[in-house]
């Protein structure tokens, strides 16, 4: 079985800085926007794609495809961005490959773009898993890692471009080595006489198919040369007084030509209805405090209300010219005012908004048809939708980090997360790796800080912890988290052997066999609750995923309480009645009038009647 080791901050001091406190300020970035001053251009759609063989993955470099028009023809086709690669052709060396796929799309951009008036910046939401990009014959920048956003300003390039069209480049290899996060091992086969020449497969310390490609928007933006940089948030509540206090802590980071330590700026909250509630103007000192009396605050959903969606402020960045008349630059941000906390009484207990947050959700992952780990607006829409229709109020990553687009989601819809790293499996713990290991960790706090739904940090999903080295290794890891953002524990995920299971009448993998194992845990939760043991409850999974093709799983994992084109199963049925159960044990949730009894005998009487003709 899994469980989550929770490791709670070792005080309550609170670092505003959380971005870059330990580190260098270079790989610090805002989420492009469109604002007054800064504008977007996409590179999302169809792309030309090529594959480099198995048996020879340097032949683009050596043949520098990123100069040629359409990667030098050959076997190009048309690839959508942002999806996964594998699931969109009939081809399976295309689904199957191991090692390096190009990308390349030419666009006639704005002349705002290129006419040398602004900053302009390419930026990846994330490639899987190794990316290097060209913009017309240069070489702009590499990134290790998927599922976590990179850029690089680009405005030189795009000033020589002629006839203003640009062409992007980008070379992605999926191979995943002992070294990397996650890992895995590429396995040659030397046997001439059974195998091709150069023949390898991939083996994955994890279960989940390894999909690959540009999973999520491609984009230029701009800014001015004088810039906002960087924006902290960190928000609190004050219940000491008659009404409640709401406090957000600021601080900023400008950049750009005559930008010093000394820079005039404007910040406005607005609710809403875009009414404006709060404002400090022609401010100097690049961090401080605003409060506003008995606002709204974001609650969890089903916490506090029967409110679908939770309430989000709207903070409004001015920098100015020390006139005050027109800003040089304009950045809005979404935020949610809640406090965070902790109870030392209890031995697991976390606050929201000083009350104890009973977490109820799922472990999932990115996954759907056709387009596998890419983005797709209506799958996140429908996930949240089913995810409030059973009552949930909170998902792990699993076993990444999500889109920033999924993250909008959960501000809005009042779901709790818990940020997951992609290191599940790890399987040596070297300082090489856990240097790589911290890295992609201080990314994932630098993008996902000012997010009231992410409430905790999970490091790691089942390493193999009994080796000697995980002790130390982890030890260290949790220090630097916790220096990095002292105000949200952290946690992973271990895995433990079992002896014993349960032996139930019904047979595995059919929907009464799953929805059967629901009811056995529960009263097992039930205990473990009462002990001081239990904060919360997570399914593992939201919804049935691919694997890779393995003897074992002929059609990928059926753990999920949704199918993979999200129908529910009879477990679904089984959940939400038990989550909407501890909403209203928890929250005192009063279902439109209705006694909790009333509640669930109306709200799933048919459920209640299969479930008695499967026994």
């Amino acid at each position: 079985m899994t469980r989550n080791i929770i490791m709670w901050p070792p005080c309550l001091l609170l670092i505003l800085s959380i971005c870059c406190f330990i580190f260098s300020t270079a790989n610090c970035f805002l989420r492009p926007r469109v604002t007054e001053s800064r504008d977007i251009f996409s590179f999302d759609g169809i792309w030309d794609f090529k594959l480099a063989p198995r048996t020879d993955p340097d032949i683009g470099m050596r043949e520098k495809w990123w100069k040629k028009p359409r990667l030098g023809g050959g076997e190009v086709i048309l690839m959508p961005v942002p999806s996964s690669y594998n699931d969109i052709t009939q081809d399976a060396i295309i689904r199957d490959q191991i090692g390096v796929v190009w990308y390349q799309k030419c666009e006639f951009l704005p002349r705002r773009f290129t006419d040398s008036s602004r900053r302009v910046v390419l930026h990846f939401g994330s490639v899987n898993f190794r990316a290097a990009v060209w913009v017309d014959d240069l070489k702009v920048m590499e990134h290790v890692g998927g599922h976590l956003p990179f850029e690089k300003e680009v405005t030189l390039q795009l000033t020589k471009a002629e006839k203003r069209k640009v062409c992007v480049t980008v070379a992605v290899n999926n191979t995943l080595t002992p070294n990397t996060i996650p890992q895995g091992r590429v396995v040659q086969y030397k046997d001439k006489e059974k195998y091709p020449k150069g023949f390898v497969t991939q083996k994955l310390n994890f279960d989940f198919f390894n999909y690959a490609g540009i999973h999520r928007p491609v984009i230029l933006y701009t800014t001015p040369f004088a810039h906002i940089k960087d924006v902290t948030i960190l928000t609190d509540v004050d219940f000491g007084s008659d009404v409640p206090i709401g406090i957000i802590n600021y601080e900023l980071e400008f950049s750009g030509p005559g930008v010093g330590d000394k820079c005039s700026f404007n910040l406005i909250v607005y609710d809403e209805n875009h009414d404006e509630v709060a404002k400090v103007e022609s401010q100097t000192e690049l961090n401080g405090e605003i409060k506003i009396k008995n606002p709204n605050l974001w609650w969890p959903y089903l916490s506090n209300s029967e409110d679908r969606f939770a309430y989000l402020y709207t903070i409004e960045i001015q920098l100015t010219d020390g006139n005050n008349v027109f800003p040089k630059d304009v950045y809005q941000l979404k935020v949610g005012i809640r406090s965070l906390g902790w109870d030392q009484s209890m031995q697991n207990s976390i606050l929201i908004n000083n009350k104890p947050l009973y977490i109820r959700g799922f472990g999932r992952h990115e996954d759907a048809d056709i387009r596998g780990r890419g983005w797709d607006l209506a799958i996140a829409l429908r996930d949240a939708y089913l995810m409030q229709w059973i009552g949930a109020n909170g998902y792990r990553t699993s076993h990444y980090p999500y889109s920033e687009e999924s993250l909008d989601i959960a501000d809005k819809f009042g779901f709790v997360v818990i940020a997951e790293t992609p290191a599940i499996g790890l399987s040596n713990f070297t300082a090489r790796l856990q240097k790589k290991h911290l890295e992609i960790t201080k990314e994932l706090i630098d993008r996902d800080k000012n997010r009231p739904s992410v409430i905790m940090w999970s490091l790691s999903n089942e390493p193999l912890t009994q080796l000697p080295a995980a002790d130390n290794y982890f030890k260290e890891m949790v220090q630097n988290v916790t220096m990095l953002d002292a105000t949200r524990p952290v946690t992973f995920v271990t895995s433990q052997q079992w002896n014993n299971d349960v032996a139930l009448p019904s047979a595995m993998w059919t929907e009464d066999f799953e929805a059967q194992a629901l009811y056995q845990h529960f009263g097992a939760f039930d205990k473990l609750y009462k002990w001081d043991m239990l904060m919360g409850e997570m399914v593992w999974n939201f919804a049935d995923f691919l694997t890779p093709q393995e003897i074992i799983r002929p059609t990928g994992c059926m753990k999920g309480v949704f199918t993979r084109n999200r129908q529910p199963k009879m477990a679904a049925y089984v959940l939400r009645k038990r989550y909407w159960q501890l909403a209203h044990d928890h929250c005192n949730v009063n279902f439109k009038g209705k006694n909790r009894h009333d509640f669930c005998r109306v709200r799933h009487r048919e459920f209640n009647n299969l479930f008695e003709q499967t026994n």
